[in-house]
């Protein structure tokens, strides 16, 4: 055994029953903040499943722990006043989802720690300043990459080598203009034409599904965002479209 743990043994020890009783009489305090509906499934799930791993390391709601949870309903515009909302409650930290969402909680607190999750680009978005050493007040991981647009494209061109006109369906979150300019570019790579889309809520879908076919497409590309629903799988199927998905989570509703 090491000389010196074994020195600091004893007494660190003894502390170890003070110390439990001092975690387990705080309640903790999150805050969570996401740009989605309680009715997209893909972002209930993430968030059921957050909870249900709390539970499992001893954070229970009504006991120890309280969740202070905001959504924006796909409504971007209110990400800053929800950001400045949860800030005011003073918690002890934070989670977050999506790029703006984490944009709009940058601009609220440089103080309260901030955990963020499926972030395209990070270091790009001035979130952090390094992988290795985020520094400042907000960590997290990065699940998506600019480069995940061209291998949608690869995908799909492998399996469906006769598409050769493809729909790109994007919403108007900037943060995807990166991975817009790596799909054209992919599709170009491979012989392929694009055919861009723009659908600013879920009420555009079956306008756009119209106009896909009108367009002459041949398949469907979807660059992930939040507020990309069910019905859009759904209407994918309906229209005999073959689509690409970038979260696991459609191809749980039925897209390819």
């Amino acid at each position: 055994m090491n000389r010196r743990a074994f020195i600091a043994g004893p007494g660190t020890t003894a502390a170890w029953p003070l110390l439990a009783r001092a975690q387990a009489q705080k309640s903790w305090r999150v805050g969570y903040l996401t740009p989605s509906s309680a009715k997209d499934e893909g972002s209930v799930s993430i968030y059921e499943a957050f909870k249900q791993k709390l539970r499992d390391l001893g954070y229970v709601e009504g006991r120890n722990l309280t969740i202070d949870l905001r959504r924006a309903e796909r409504d971007y515009a209110r990400l800053p006043a929800l950001a400045a909302e949860l800030v005011a409650l003073a918690p002890d930290v934070i989670v977050v989802s999506a790029t703006p969402s984490t944009a709009a909680l940058q601009r609220a607190t440089t103080s309260v720690p901030i955990v963020m999750s499926g972030i395209a680009d990070p270091i790009g978005n001035g979130f952090v300043q390094s992988l290795a050493r985020p520094g400042g007040n907000i960590t997290g991981t990065s699940t998506f990459g600019a480069d995940i647009s061209a291998k949608s494209f690869e995908l799909l061109h492998a399996a469906v080598p006769n598409a050769n006109r493809i729909a790109l369906l994007i919403s108007p979150n900037p943060q995807l203009q990166n991975m817009a300019k790596e799909a054209y570019e992919a599709a170009s790579a491979l012989g392929l034409t694009v055919v861009q889309f723009t659908a600013h809520t879920s009420r555009d879908f079956e306008d756009m599904f119209a106009e896909v076919h009108k367009q002459r497409c041949d398949a469907l590309v979807v660059l992930t965002d939040p507020r990309i629903t069910r019905n859009l799988v759904d209407l994918a199927n309906e229209w005999r479209l073959p689509a690409v998905w970038q979260i696991s989570n459609y191809a749980d509703m039925g897209g390819l």
